[in-house]
């Protein structure tokens, strides 16, 4: 009777068949795009596409290795410098990292260059409320920007009601808390 690998092992195995699984498919499409359209051979290989860039990323800080994820982020970012979520993560994994006024500073400049989303305006607020715990209502002028944007932004709605209440404004909270405690994932 065969013994079997340790289930670590396996899951190890796994997450990285996995990972290279979805690498290669979004890979593929991409990777010869530039000689199919005509251009000069020897540009196969270089795609503007930060899906894989982003992924590895994301593992990178699943894992625990948030210096490694923020390089890859960032070179997202320079691969795609219009993309929302390029800039989003980059700011994320400096706040995951404590570095909020760096990741601020990464937001600011991102919405700045015209980058309209609403998440981004998110964590610009977290990173205000952590930068100055003695002013949490000063970044409501982000949240309600975030809403704004959209709508139904559970994030920015839950936060947002919760300065609220915690500023001693319950009417204003209340249009803000029922959405966020009922409209989240799977819930609707």
């Amino acid at each position: 009777m065969a013994r079997s690998a340790p289930v670590g092992r396996q899951w190890a195995c796994m997450t990285s068949l996995w990972f290279v699984i979805a690498l290669l498919s979004l890979l593929g499409p991409t990777l010869c795009r530039g000689e199919q359209q005509g251009q000069r051979p020897g540009r196969c290989g270089v795609s503007r596409n930060t899906e894989p860039l982003m992924m590895r990323s994301s593992l990178k800080m699943y894992r625990g290795v948030p210096e490694s994820a923020h390089h890859d982020f960032a070179a997202a970012v320079r691969l795609s410098p219009r993309d929302p979520d390029a800039h989003f993560f980059v700011a994320l994994s400096d706040y995951n990292q404590d570095k909020f006024a760096v990741a601020a500073s990464e937001l600011r400049s991102a919405i700045g260059s015209g980058i309209v989303d609403s998440d981004l305006h998110y964590l610009l607020a977290e990173c205000a409320i952590r930068l100055d715990p003695t002013k949490p209502l000063d970044a409501l002028p982000e949240l309600n920007r975030a809403i704004e944007i959209d709508a139904k932004s559970v994030s920015a709605r839950t936060l947002r009601g919760k300065l609220l209440l915690q500023g001693g404004h319950p009417r204003e909270a209340v249009a803000d808390l029922p959405l966020g405690a009922y409209d989240g994932p799977g819930l609707s």
